[in-house]
């Protein structure tokens, strides 16, 4: 199937029919854009940084415990190291590329959702490489008084989908989201909406460049080698 590149498309998200002013409700939008990006060379050179990733020491809590980010893949995974480096580092015709989507992406949100795009963002973003057998468990990228959003770019899969939950029905029997994976789509949605993913079962890598979004640095007050926000 053939998709049209570089047009946002938003689905609104509004669960409940309020009965009352009072009654709880969390509307939000998901924007999704098919991005005019060669995803094979960017999967190539994701697998080709993976044993350079994994050389670095895993992210860690304030107890010096190792994070995945909650996301059940463990230590032995990219995406346990996502503090300490940043895919738009890479500088690559491909993530240099992604930097300007990013950017271009947010403001399409934004205006959908008739809010200002602040003059400076800063971005970390990593890569979760998931073979045959795995999933990315439910968790959420930010509950703060910071919290803004977060992005993913599916770069190779193959019959897999992230599942967004309504926060307000996350259990016991939640509303669900069954977003198809489509290599080259970026995803984006506000930061503190649960997700996960179904089991990936093909023989090949599905790999996701993950991205989260502040409207301050976060660099200031981090660790040296945590210092990966990049300004967009």
């Amino acid at each position: 199937m053939t998709y049209p590149t570089n047009i946002m498309k938003v689905n609104d998200y509004n669960f409940v029919d309020q009965k009352t002013a009072y009654t709880p409700n969390i509307p939000f939008k998901i924007g999704c854009t098919i991005l005019d990006i060669d995803v094979e060379k960017l999967a190539q050179t994701c697998l080709e940084k993976e044993e350079e990733i994994m050389e670095l020491p895993p992210s860690v809590n304030s107890d010096n415990e190792p994070l995945d980010g909650n996301t059940g893949l463990g230590p032995t995974n990219t995406t346990s190291r996502f503090s300490k480096y940043n895919v738009l580092d890479w500088n690559t015709t491909e993530t240099n590329s992604l930097k300007k989507y990013i950017r271009e992406n947010v403001e399409k949100y934004n205006q959908e959702n008739k809010n200002e795009t602040p003059e400076k963002l800063w971005v970390r973003c990593w890569v979760n490489v998931m073979r045959k057998g795995q999933s990315i468990k439910k968790h959420v990228h930010d509950i703060e008084d910071t919290c803004y959003l977060s992005c993913h770019l599916t770069v190779q899969c193959h019959e897999t989908s992230t599942i967004y939950v309504n926060p307000l029905t996350y259990y016991p029997d939640p509303h669900l989201i069954d977003e198809k994976n489509i290599p080259r789509q970026l995803t984006i949605f506000p930061s503190f909406i649960p997700h996960y993913t179904t089991t990936h079962k093909f023989h090949k890598e599905r790999i996701t460049i993950a991205m989260d979004i502040k409207t301050q640095n976060f660099n200031i007050g981090n660790h040296i080698t945590d210092q990966n926000w990049r300004l967009i």
